[in-house]
């Protein structure tokens, strides 16, 4: 609750922590500087007339209201009981998936005390999207509504994600492997954090950034090519090595032709790049001819 919202001699239900209960406070002043603050005294006589100035962010909610506030915590903390957590793999990869496949329009990924928590703005285009019945979107029991959109549990965000990793395995798995190629340089000459201001960058060592990939880069690369399927994955693979194929012979094509300028036979090698069909110079490593 914000202090403009709050009105002097009205009782509100007081919490300073998540795990504290709600109690009853009347409010007696209203400050003015900052940090804002409210003055508050206790009204249960246990309390002995306790008075206090507090955060008015710790005033959550009317006391007529109380009820209705928990009810509403309650339904909450349903839908989040089931969270991979915030730091998870698992959560880690739905957000990728979300990110990358699934406008925030229809449907989005809670983080943070809402990680592993989806929020279906349209029931129907996301089942429309991912070939997934609504009765299934809506067949989580923890599932309340907030206007016209459906909040459910990790029973629902999980199959989802999965389902839109499956469908748009093909550039998920063109990012993994991208982001494996950045992983492995990374291991042998290590990152740089560009710093801002009068912040100098810094530099990441190789040894830290290896052991970063190990315990949290590649298991979560695992993950997602589990997630796109077998099928996604050969052919993710079967790509890969076509590029590398195509790298090598580009390497080839680039001796022969400069073989042939040096020894005068500029017409002969202009010749091979036409047959070729490709510029030499998008052969070069570091190119990206097979499109992965």
């Amino acid at each position: 609750m914000d202090r403009d919202d709050v009105v002097v001699g009205e009782h509100y239900a007081y919490r300073a922590r998540s795990v504290d209960p709600l109690v009853e406070v009347r409010v007696m002043k209203v400050g003015t500087q900052k940090p804002a603050r409210v003055h508050v005294s206790w009204v249960d006589e246990a309390f002995e007339g306790k008075q206090e100035w507090v955060p008015p962010a710790r005033l959550k909610v009317g006391w007529g209201s109380v009820e209705t506030f928990l009810a509403e915590e309650a339904k909450w903390a349903a839908v989040r009981e089931l969270s991979p957590g915030s730091n998870s793999i698992e959560d880690s990869v739905t957000w990728e998936v979300f990110e990358s496949c699934i406008d925030a329009e229809i449907a989005e990924c809670g983080y943070n005390a809402d990680s592993g928590v989806i929020t279906i703005h349209d029931v129907r285009q996301l089942a429309s999207l991912l070939d997934i019945p609504e009765d299934e979107l809506r067949s989580d029991p923890r599932s309340f509504e907030i206007g016209s959109s459906l909040v459910a549990s990790w029973l629902i965000t999980e199959p989802v994600a999965r389902r839109a990793a499956m469908k748009f395995a093909d550039q998920l798995l063109a990012k993994m492997s991208s982001d494996e190629r950045q992983a492995q340089r990374e291991a042998i000459h290590g990152s740089y954090l560009h710093g801002r201001g009068r912040n100098a960058d810094h530099h990441i060592s190789a040894e830290i950034c290896r052991q970063v990939d190990d315990e949290f880069g590649a298991p979560r690369r695992a993950l997602m090519r589990q997630w796109c399927g077998s099928e996604a994955v050969d052919r993710q693979d079967e790509l890969v090595a076509l590029r590398e194929e195509v790298l090598r012979l580009g390497k080839l094509v680039q001796q022969a032709t400069d073989r042939l300028r040096r020894a005068g036979y500029s017409a002969d090698a202009e010749d091979l790049q036409r047959k070729l069909g490709v510029p030499v110079d998008e052969l070069r490593p570091g190119s990206d001819p097979a499109g992965c």
